[in-house]
């Protein structure tokens, strides 16, 4: 299977992120922000964004209902008021987006999931989406400026480095994750979007 791969837009210029996309084949953009619009790089906001990237000779899809990192329904938030990754990523809107990927990569598209932030371990494209993926079985890429890749696995491993400790990998991967939901969650309360985009 092909990888699935993600990328942050904030450190490229939009025809420097196309030309990045190239090599690694990607046919398909998924701009997984649940608002495809900035007030600080409006080169990305979706409508213009999406031409330039169609010129290119690629598709520019928008999967905020099924990856963006705000959602509506209450019953995927945590008590504590952040959208639970977890939850989020077993609800029907999230398995209908898992399958338009099958269904794509079937067909012999790349995908490449498109959000803001540099480090794909502050953004929920790595933390909810590609965690989730990776659980299905996708091997997931991460697009590190300006065109180094880590996978999801690599990713996790420098999340909990090399330092000793009587938790075994597994838990301290699993704890991580649960502290980066927390802290770059959605929480509607506030309106603020934190970290993911």
């Amino acid at each position: 299977m092909k990888p699935v791969y993600t990328v942050g837009y904030v450190s490229y210029r939009p025809e420097e992120l196309i030309s990045t996309l190239r090599p690694f084949g990607v046919s398909c953009l998924v701009d997984v922000r649940s608002n495809p619009h900035s007030a600080y790089y409006t080169d990305f906001n979706a409508e213009a964004f999406s031409r330039q990237v169609e010129r290119a000779g690629m598709q520019y899809r928008n999967y905020a209902r099924e990856f963006g990192a705000r959602q509506e329904d209450p019953r995927y938030y945590h008590p504590e008021g952040y959208l639970d990754f977890s939850l989020f990523t077993r609800s029907a809107a999230f398995e209908e987006g898992v399958e338009k990927l099958r269904r794509g990569m079937a067909l012999g598209y790349v995908f490449a999931l498109m959000c803001a932030e540099k480090d794909p371990m502050n953004c929920h494209r790595a933390i909810m989406i590609g965690r989730a993926l990776k659980d299905r079985g996708f091997p997931v890429h991460h697009i590190l400026y300006p065109d180094r890749i880590e996978t999801q696995e690599a990713l996790e491993q420098r999340a909990i480095g090399d330092q000793l400790s009587f938790f075994p990998p597994e838990q301290r991967i699993e704890e991580f994750y649960r502290e980066q939901n927390r802290r770059i969650g959605f929480r509607p309360d506030t309106q603020k979007e934190g970290l993911q985009g």
